[in-house]
């Protein structure tokens, strides 16, 4: 359930907190009205259980049981402490909530400044998370401004399919299926030589891996799944050999180990069985492992079951990492199902803030894809955020992401694909 905090969490006069005829003994969209806690009210925070409103984590502030009830002052000081009452319990007159708000300011200033700007900043999170997943669900809408990161007006593929795609890939050139981790647009391939390819997430295909040898770029595969890790290797070694014949200068190369990002975003399982954490990098030092062999680090497709969160996470927050300095075509497969690694309301406002506005990324295609029915749920921030995202069919859609103009010619083009899931 999701109950968004209204952006004046800390108004003047409390007399726009009251109703005329409160909605006694009822809780079903709670809402925060103001925070009171510097430990942060989330919504996963405070919600209804049947007719009572609770907090927990040291959440504490004035809350509605309804968008249309008075206002109740719930939750104890502490972080970890618990609170409930009943939404039947009197609500605060005007006079009360007058004197909770100058109690508060006058007991503790600093804490108050810091949870109003918690507050805030929370729902600037919502906000702008409501934005990307729109744009992801509405992808030739531009109600919102949206085309402005495209690298083209998206057109749509495959109306009538369960599995819709949007693109924007020149002379119909755009290619590729279901199973693989990437689809093809021979235009918005780079063209600077030498190239190294990196897969993160193999789950025994090799598809784009091949393809990209045939593009001119060798390929570093990377995945850490234990029961693949035979079939991995030799599958490497037909590609590498597949590769050489056309080109000596060109191989395919596999390492047994995943991505991960400051802190380990990984499970101990994924789709494809069990995860060796012991064999887990950041793209830096995966980067810094190759060492440059094959050329620049110019492709890069990411399918690792929810790992790429935290792994963006890490690369936006440390100001001085050059791994995707040179990368012009990226491709991320992004997971919001609960039975995944999951993001976190900033993780999932970072990675778009990151790839659209600070790289400078541009979307080419967005293509649906359902997903297994363990897991097609979908995180509550979205389900609450995104309505569009809400609906019964399953819904994945890939983004490709394509480079600002004004660039150095020989960059082009960047891209990513994106997997949405809900239900």
């Amino acid at each position: 359930m999701i109950a968004a905090p209204i952006a004046n969490a800390f108004p003047k006069r409390a007399s726009s907190l009251l109703v005329e005829q409160p909605l006694r003994g009822v809780c079903s969209e709670p809402v925060l009205v103001a925070q009171f806690s510097v430990a942060d009210c989330t919504p996963s925070s405070y919600g209804c259980d049947g007719g009572r409103l609770w907090t927990a984590g040291g959440c504490r502030g004035l809350f509605r049981c309804t968008a249309a009830s008075g206002v109740l002052l719930l939750g104890k000081d502490g972080a970890g402490a618990n609170a409930s009452r009943s939404c039947a319990d009197r609500t605060l007159t005007m006079g009360e909530l007058r004197k909770h708000y100058e109690s508060y300011e006058q007991k503790s200033p600093r804490e108050w400044a810091i949870a109003k700007a918690a507050t805030l900043a929370r729902q600037r999170r919502f906000d702008a998370a409501r934005h990307w997943a729109r744009l992801l669900a509405r992808p030739n809408s531009d109600t919102l401004g949206h085309l402005k990161y495209w690298a083209g007006t998206p057109k749509i593929k495959d109306k009538n399919s369960a599995r819709r795609s949007f693109s924007t890939c020149p002379n119909a050139s755009f290619s590729g299926d279901m199973t693989d981790s990437g689809g093809y647009c021979a235009d918005f391939w780079p063209t600077a030589r030498p190239c190294n390819a990196f897969v993160v997430g193999v789950g025994n295909n090799f598809k784009f891996s091949r393809y990209a040898t045939t593009r001119g770029c060798s390929v570093h595969a990377w995945d850490p799944t234990l029961e693949l890790r035979a079939r991995h290797q030799a599958g490497a070694r037909m590609a590498d050999r597949a590769a050489k014949q056309r080109d000596a200068s060109l191989g395919v190369s596999f390492h047994f180990a995943g991505l991960h990002g400051a802190e380990n975003g990984t499970s101990s399982r994924n789709s494809y069985g069990s995860i060796d954490a012991a064999h887990m990098l950041r793209l830096d030092e995966m980067v810094s492992l190759v060492g440059g062999h094959g050329g620049p680090l110019r492709v890069l497709t990411v399918d690792c079951e929810g790992c790429e969160w935290s792994a963006f996470e890490q690369l936006a927050a440390a100001k001085d990492s050059t791994a995707l300095a040179s990368v012009e075509l990226l491709l991320v497969e992004l997971h919001v199902s609960p039975t995944m690694v999951a993001p976190t309301l900033a993780q999932f406002v970072a990675f778009f803030d990151y790839i659209l506005h600070t790289l400078g990324f541009k979307l080419w295609s967005l293509r649906s894809n359902d997903g297994y029915p363990r897991d097609q749920a979908v995180v509550d921030f979205l389900g609450g955020a995104a309505p569009p995202l809400s609906r019964s069919r399953p819904l994945l859609l890939r983004a490709r992401l394509r480079e600002r103009g004004g660039a150095a010619p020989r960059r082009q083009v960047k891209v990513a694909r994106a997997r949405l899931i809900s239900n």
